[in-house]
């Protein structure tokens, strides 16, 4: 997102600077909708399961990459930011989890990026 943000087609479309606070604002709000993602991330993981959270996660964040990619207006990227904040913070909760639980018991802590012993 950064070189998109930085392009001077981007600035112009969107009548901004590359100096302007809503700059950073688009990046800041991934990370706030990655809080909220990754909170919900132990509910969604109890009560759906894992595959199934992996698979809404994708879903939510391809519905964030729509929003950004077709965005017209500041509002409907910075919408499309916090929802894919939200996907990454449910997919990095998600992710690992599943990853240690198909992986050979042997092999469960080197997956998901500890040493082995």
């Amino acid at each position: 997102m950064t070189d998109v943000i930085a392009s001077p087609n981007f600035l112009d479309y969107f009548q901004t600077t590359n100096t302007s606070p809503i700059i950073g604002a688009i990046n800041s709000t991934f990370s706030g909708g990655a809080v909220f993602g990754s909170l919900m991330g132990g509910f969604t993981l109890d009560r759906y399961g894992r595959k199934r959270t992996i698979q809404i996660g994708a879903l939510i964040a391809t519905v964030g990459a729509i929003l950004q990619s077709a965005a017209v207006n500041m509002a409907m990227i910075l919408i499309g930011r916090i929802v894919s904040g939200w996907a990454v913070g449910l997919l990095s909760m998600a992710v690992p989890v599943y990853q240690s639980e198909c992986a050979h018991p042997k092999m469960r802590g080197l997956i998901v990026g500890l040493t082995q012993q």
